[in-house]
């Protein structure tokens, strides 16, 4: 559901702030609908929620650590330039080279 999602919201051409609380919105909702559902296929226990509480400081310690504010850039409606930009990214950490455009 995360991709039409975002190619829905990104066809409708919303403000960025609205375009990201539009997705955190959904994302907390279906989030949330799928608790009861993975809760009663024993994907959540009582162990695990005591696991992620205990683990969750370490994340909010993180977070700011990891992310960089480059990533997040605003697009400028050039979806190949887009997906370049992330595929450099992806691939900036070694493994595959990325050919420059020829334009």
């Amino acid at each position: 559901a995360g991709p039409i999602m975002i190619i829905f919201l990104v066809a409708m051409r919303l403000p960025r702030n609205a375009f990201l609380g539009t997705s955190a919105w959904y994302f907390l909702l279906l989030n949330w609908f799928k608790v009861p559902f993975s809760s009663g296929l024993s994907l959540i226990t009582m162990e695990s929620l005591k696991l992620n509480l205990t683990l969750a400081p370490l994340v909010v310690i993180g977070a700011p650590l990891a992310v960089d504010a480059d990533s997040f850039r605003t697009a400028d409606g050039n979806l190949e330039g887009t997906l370049r930009l992330i595929c450099e990214r992806v691939h900036g950490h070694g493994d595959v080279p990325v050919r420059k455009a020829t334009r």
